[in-house]
């Protein structure tokens, strides 16, 4: 199927990319090989205009195929219909997976560099602190340091 017709075109008389979406819909669903979520509803409104939009979304497991995402999409000028195909829905996932990663690592050094500069000793490092005995005037971190660069 060509990409264009995952959005479907709409033909003026429905909504648009309802034929694609109620194709995809009929032949997956029932299948044995499929599982189907359940429809999940979101209701926003937009930040400017404060318009509400209303979003169906509901996901159909394909044994072999893959993930199609679902899409119903609803506001004041209309209603639209979409089919997310298996390689769109895995690289939602991928950015997904990606920016928990990012944030995760981010706020890892951040929380870091706060214990460092209250003078806590990673936890790693406590074994070490115990047999090291701070210097007078030194925090125990800096002992800890000095002797990591051979000094």
């Amino acid at each position: 199927m060509a990409e264009e017709g995952m959005l479907g075109s709409g033909n003026g008389n429905c909504v648009p990319g309802s034929a694609v979406y109620d194709r995809f819909y009929r032949n997956l669903h029932g299948l044995p090989d499929v599982t189907e979520s359940r429809p999940a509803t979101v209701n926003q409104v937009t930040p400017v205009e404060e318009r509400p939009l209303t979003y169906i979304v509901r996901t159909l497991r394909h044994r072999e195929r893959g993930d199609f995402i679902l899409i119903e999409y609803i506001s004041h000028e209309g209603a639209m219909r979409i089919v997310l195909p298996p390689g769109v829905a895995n690289r939602i996932a991928s950015q997904r997976e990606s920016l928990t990663t990012q944030g995760r690592r981010k706020r890892g050094k951040e929380e870091a560099a706060r214990r460092k500069a209250q003078g806590i000793v990673p936890g790693f490092m406590k074994g070490r602190a115990r047999k090291t005995k701070a210097k007078k005037g030194k925090p125990l971190i800096e002992v800890l340091s000095e002797e990591e660069e051979g000094g």
